[in-house]
């Protein structure tokens, strides 16, 4: 984690901010472009005389120029760009000259008095260009675009004081270090992508010029037509795209883009590339081959977020995989954004720049203007070379024919570059009050009149020079400053490239329209190579509305269903047949509980019956025991009975022992009864505590269910989703993963990535679901659509 430090306008210190009280600390930096910062804190702990802001990064310090403040809830944000560009926009660059010249003398020159110094170079290329009374930070962009260089400034601050500033420059910043990235995977996003409308397949390369010479050998500072390759046979390879080039063909194709992009015959579209600065055509053809690697392909502009273990440096190269085309190229990291409270780049983009600021395209614009002003500043001096080397090098045969001469010439003064009878290729004439120039003859031998003078004017084929303080004129076209708009001419006349309430006229692109950011909006006319008509692009000027291939159509489908592991909710989606490119298919879910409506059925009754029980010994609940009267007899009379066996008659002795000895006699007893009398009674029972113990055998129930009906419940019932995953599942092949990232795709998902996946015709996607629940899905679909018809 890393705090900010706060300084004020004289550069001095004033305080410093810990890591603890920043919610953020961030820092962009764009590859041969601009460093930006910002941080938040409690406004309490800011200072109003704050100018500047800095964070100290390992051997290097990022100082910021506050350019913007923002107060929120107790809270300030600042905003600030690195010191380097702030300094170097307010310095003037008077005349610089650098002819064949290595680009660390030019920045050497450029930074002079700004209070940086040149301190690693590590660049070997050599240029030329020449920089006029404008700020040090346009002519210091010019010139790492121009000698194609890298740059990091690097700041020393050390106890509290700011030591030195310097710059090092390198032909790259860093290095590749074997990373690659799919389109396609969710953790990349599309930031922009071009269309394939203006794709070419294959490129014709033209180098410098060549100069021409008089009949002695000698050069005349004037050139012909730009040197080319065709007369070498070439064979180069890299990334896995090899291209071989007879002898005798001027250009060079990527024959796999042109299976995919090239005309329907099978033939490639062929596209012009000038190299203005390469005399060789083998290096030539080195040249043509890198530009057409790059440049037979849609471009593609990605944005990741940085993984935890992953570490990402600016200038970066990695390689991009495209399964839909079947290629793998290799890009730059072209910018990235550090989260100093994690001490890490978290996000980064890289591939082709596409997408540019306003600042980026009006640099871009001002370059190409300063291209064209020099271009055609060296074309007059070359012209005007030529004409001084002509003057005092050249012969002038001189004649003043009469009429009716030998040669059959209109009477007047005549001036030639050869004699007359010896073929001469150039002619002024002079007579009749006109003045003809010619360095051309027609078929049958007649001059070829291109410039022609009389009091009504000057009609020439071509004009080179200067009109006014203005305009410069070469063959081709008249070139304007910024203030001719302003001239009584300049507001009768329509300026190529000049805008007009958002409007202007270029000659690759006929009538464009531009919005505030300087995006192009509409095209019309020939447009592009074979192309014509009206194009109509978005906001962000890079994808095709309307064209004359047709129209951007956006539509949405959807459908809602419950699911479980078995049944998948199945969303059928048709792509028509005249869909020529799938900007965009967006997939959304949304998971909630399973749900169902009740009601009740009739029931036609049946014997059921019940499960068998196994029987078994069971044992009753205990009893307390306890005292309990019998119940109350009545009493009565009852007579008893001897049995017959029992009674005898007479008497009988019985024997007394002891006592002096003796009998006794006693009657025997006969059969007799006895009446007994039992009154009225009851008893008492005492019964213990005590269980009975039950044994029941295995048996089954019976049961009767009678024929019946059950009254109708309106309602809706729903589950509770927990745990809710889902699998998508694209034409019968799994997905998930390489739209997800992972196995599952959890819960609700706003956005889901489909493009690369959807063809023309029926598509099938399902969602399957690891449980029950319900999903409401809807797909989001951009496509361009041909015109299409019966």
């Amino acid at each position: 984690m890393k705090g900010i430090y706060l300084f004020d306008n004289k550069q001095n210190l004033i305080k410093s901010i810990s890591a603890d009280l920043l919610t953020e600390n961030f820092q962009e930096q764009e590859l041969g472009g601009q460093i930006t910062g910002s941080a938040s804190f409690p406004y309490k702990d800011f200072d109003e005389e704050a100018e500047y802001f800095g964070v100290k990064e390992d051997n290097n310090f990022w100082l910021y120029k506050i350019r913007k403040k923002t107060k929120e809830s107790g809270y300030i944000t600042i905003d600030g760009i690195h010191i380097f560009f702030d300094e170097l926009k307010g310095a003037v660059v008077r005349d610089i000259r650098n002819q064949n010249t290595s680009g660390n003398l030019v920045v050497e020159k450029i930074i002079s008095g700004t209070g940086w110094e040149l301190k690693s170079n590590i660049t070997e290329r050599i240029a030329s260009k020449n920089y006029y009374y404008e700020s040090a930070l346009s002519a210091f962009y010019d010139v790492v675009k121009t000698w194609n260089f890298e740059f990091v400034p690097e700041i020393l601050f050390k106890d509290g004081k700011i030591i030195s500033k310097k710059i090092s420059i390198y032909d790259e910043i860093s290095k590749d270090f074997g990373k690659w990235y799919e389109y396609g995977d969710k953790l990349i996003s599309v930031v922009a992508e071009s269309s394939t409308d203006e794709l070419y397949t294959a490129f014709l390369g033209r180098g410098k010029g060549i100069a021409t010479e008089d009949e002695n050998g000698e050069k005349t500072g004037g050139y012909s037509r730009k040197i080319k390759f065709d007369e070498i046979e070439y064979t180069n390879e890299k990334d896995g795209v090899k291209v071989v080039k007879p002898k005798g063909t001027d250009y060079i194709e990527i024959k796999e883009a042109t299976k995919l992009y090239g005309y329907p015959d099978g033939t490639p579209r062929i596209g012009v590339v000038d190299f203005d600065d390469i005399e060789d055509p083998k290096l030539l053809a080195d040249a043509t081959f890198e530009y057409a690697l790059k440049n037979t392909r849609p471009k593609l502009q990605l944005r990741a977020n940085a993984l935890e273990t992953e570490n990402i440096e600016l200038g970066e190269t990695v390689a991009i995989i495209r399964p839909d085309m079947n290629i793998r190229y290799k890009v730059r990291v072209f910018k990235i954004q550090k989260d100093f409270l994690k001490d890490k780049v978290v996000s980064f983009e890289f591939g082709d720049k596409i997408v540019r600021s306003a600042g980026e395209r009006l640099k871009s614009e001002l370059y190409e203007k300063r291209r064209r002003e020099e271009e055609i500043d060296s074309y007059i001096d070359s012209l005007r070379d030529e004409i001084n080397s002509s003057y005092f090098n050249d012969a002038a045969y001189n004649y003043d024919l009469k009429i009716g001469n030998k040669y059959n010439l209109p009477a007047g003064y005549y001036s030639f570059d050869r004699p007359i009878d010896q073929d001469p290729t150039k002619v002024i004439y002079m007579g009749a009050g006109k003045m003809l120039v010619a360095d051309k003859k027609n078929p049958d031998g007649s001059w070829k009149w291109g410039t022609m003078a009389t009091g009504e004017g000057v009609v020439a084929e071509s004009i080179v020079g200067t009109l006014g303080e203005f305009a410069k004129v070469n063959a081709y076209q008249i070139n304007v400053n910024d203030e001719f708009a302003d001239t009584a001419l300049g507001k009768k006349v329509v300026v190529q490239g000049q805008l007009y309430n958002n409007v202007k006229i270029t000659g690759t692109k006929g009538v464009q329209v531009l919005d505030n950011q300087n995006r192009e909006r509409v095209q019309l006319g020939n447009w592009a190579t074979n192309r014509y008509g009206l194009k109509l692009t978005d906001a962000s000027g890079n994808r095709t509305i309307l064209d004359d291939n047709g129209i951007l159509q956006s539509w949405q489908d959807g459908r809602c269903d419950n699911v479980d592991d078995k049944n998948p909710l199945k969303l059928h989606i048709y792509i028509p047949k005249e869909t020529q490119r799938i900007y965009k298919a967006a997939l959304r879910i949304y998971t909630e509980g399973f749900r169902a409506y009740s009601k009740a059925t009739e029931w036609k009754g049946t014997q059921s019956t019940s499960t068998k029980s196994g029987g078994g010994d069971y044992t009753s609940t205990g009893s307390g025991g306890g005292g309990y009267p019998s119940t109350e007899y009545a009493g009565d009379s009852a007579p008893t009975s001897h049995s017959p066996s029992d009674v005898e008659g007479g008497m009988y002795d019985y024997n007394v022992i002891g006592g002096g000895g003796g009998h006794v006699s006693i009657y025997k007893t006969t059969l007799h009864k006895h009446v007994v009398e039992i009154p009225s009674h009851s008893h008492r029972v005492d019964l213990p505590e005590h269980t009975h113990r039950v044994s029941i055998e295995s048996h089954t129930h019976d049961v009767e269910i009678p024929g019946h009906q059950h009254d109708i419940v309106f309602g809706i019932y729903q589950e509770y989703a927990s745990n809710v995953r889902t699998e998508i599942y694209i034409n019968g092949t799994d997905r998930t993963a390489a739209i997800s990232g992972s196995g599952y795709v959890y819960g609700n998902n706003e956005e889901m990535n489909l493009t690369a996946y959807l063809k023309n015709g029926w598509n099938e996607i399902e969602i399957k679901s690891n449980g029950r629940c319900r999903v409401d899905a809807t797909i989001f679909i951009q496509a361009l659509l041909n015109y299409g018809g019966y």
